[in-house]
């Protein structure tokens, strides 16, 4: 799994790409175990309908999981898979809005 990742993210999320350090870090922190179950569980996603109280900020560029697949409360354009790295104040922005109120 962890080989998979290595050998495809390169392809499927450009930002990979300019953070090459960072990415090989991240994913050779990740226990097996943890990348398999983290796999399974978004490839077994049965839920229809998010609870009303959850927000998702997703990327318009997001490859890893497309746009198209999810209803997402908060759009980064522009932003990928890893935009937590690449472009952390808009996310920041939408978070603050939440915890100040």
């Amino acid at each position: 799994m962890l080989a998979g990742a290595k050998l495809l993210q390169p392809i499927v999320e450009p930002d990979r790409n300019t953070n090459k350090a960072t990415f090989k870090s991240m994913l050779s922190s990740k226990d097996p175990v943890y990348m398999k179950r983290t796999v399974t569980m978004i490839i077994d996603w049965e839920r229809k309908i998010a609870q009303e109280n959850i927000i998702h900020i997703h990327g318009t560029k997001d490859r890893t999981i497309p746009i198209r697949n999810v209803e997402a409360t908060h759009i980064i354009e522009g932003g990928s898979h890893m935009m937590t790295l690449t472009q952390p104040s808009p996310i920041n922005k939408i978070l603050l809005e939440y915890l100040n109120e």
